[in-house]
């Protein structure tokens, strides 16, 4: 049995290389023959960046995506200066002024960006993907990338996930089974 936990997905302004890491591990796991079972570990995760779907590359054999894109949407077009001060992110557009013209009020009352091209982040399979079961570990603190990838590992059956409600992102959770 192998196991992967203990990876956060946030690694904003590090000098740590995510990748070079999930690689090394999926190396070693994949090298020997006797590991019939992966436990992906992401309790307590609360998302960050992408690191989700690359691990997912390593369990998928086929290429993911676009079957529930993302939509970036904004309560305000604006920052107000006097919070500038005190946002930290490791994604500047949040602070960036926005142009209105590239926005539309959705039925939420946000302001939801227009697309005018395929902007799904696409999960393609690695040449060497692990054949064996999978199980996915989650938890009320999984939300934003981890829950992103905890519902892209569900809903694309690469596995089973054993857990507890995830906390989700925006008004959607993801029920777990309760055991393996």
């Amino acid at each position: 049995m192998g196991m992967l936990d203990g990876l956060p997905f946030a690694f904003w302004n590090s000098p740590f290389n995510t990748r070079k890491y999930v690689d090394s591990i999926f190396a070693d796991v994949m090298s020997k023959a006797k590991v019939s079972t992966l436990i992906i570990d992401i309790r307590n995760n609360e998302g960050g960046d992408n690191t989700g779907n690359y691990i997912l590359s390593y369990i998928t054999r086929q290429k993911l995506g676009c079957d529930d894109p993302d939509h970036r949407c904004f309560r305000f077009l604006t920052v107000p200066d006097s919070l500038l001060l005190y946002l930290s992110t490791w994604d500047r557009s949040f602070k960036a002024p926005k142009d209105p013209t590239h926005f539309f009020i959705n039925k939420l009352n946000l302001y939801e960006q227009k697309k005018d091209h395929d902007d799904c982040a696409y999960i393609t399979p690695k040449e060497k993907v692990f054949k064996g079961k999978v199980y996915l570990l989650i938890n009320a603190k999984n939300s934003s990338a981890s829950y992103e990838m905890a519902r892209n590992f569900k809903m694309n059956q690469l596995g089973t996930v054993v857990g507890e409600t995830t906390g989700g992102i925006d008004k959607v959770l993801m029920e777990a089974s309760s055991s393996f």
